[in-house]
């Protein structure tokens, strides 16, 4: 829920870029176990499923716009704030996530597993997902893909 508002988000980024956002969770991670900190909320995880953007865009999703929100709000019609992400470079720290580059769908997103590629983040992911999805998933998605096959 985004704003009162039920949205589907999705990350627009090549897979060399989800790879970096991923190895950045695990650095930050050991650092802080090393400090003895509490272990932060981490965003990112090595699994997900890829669409293709045109057919998110068909379902009516759109890029975000990354902007202050009061000015944002001056800048988009009201049913369409539900794609406002703040933005704020003078904030100590800044308010920067266009590294992200989100997409928003208003709504749900009803998808077919031929439409989909499933992302794992390792080999031992993979063969977890083999083994519990089962020979009918695996012929029906359109692919998996194995992110540290990329990042390497």
């Amino acid at each position: 829920t985004y704003g009162g508002q039920h949205v589907v988000c999705f990350q627009d980024a090549p897979l060399h870029g989800v790879f970096q956002n991923l190895e950045s969770e695990r650095r930050m991670r050991g650092l802080k176990k090393k400090e003895g900190t509490k272990r932060p909320v981490f965003r990112y995880e090595a699994v997900g499923v890829m669409f293709m953007k045109q057919d998110v865009f068909a379902a009516g999703g759109r890029p975000v716009l990354y902007e202050h929100p009061d000015k944002a709000r001056g800048i988009l019609p009201r049913e369409e704030w539900w794609r406002i992400v703040a933005l704020n470079l003078d904030a100590d720290p800044p308010l920067d996530w266009t590294h992200e580059r989100e997409w928003r769908l208003l709504g749900d997103f009803e998808f077919s597993l031929g439409d989909c590629n499933v992302l794992v983040g390792n080999t031992e992911q993979y063969e977890e997902f083999v083994k519990k999805a089962g020979p009918d998933v695996l012929a029906a998605v359109a692919g998996v893909t194995v992110l540290t096959q990329v990042g390497y």
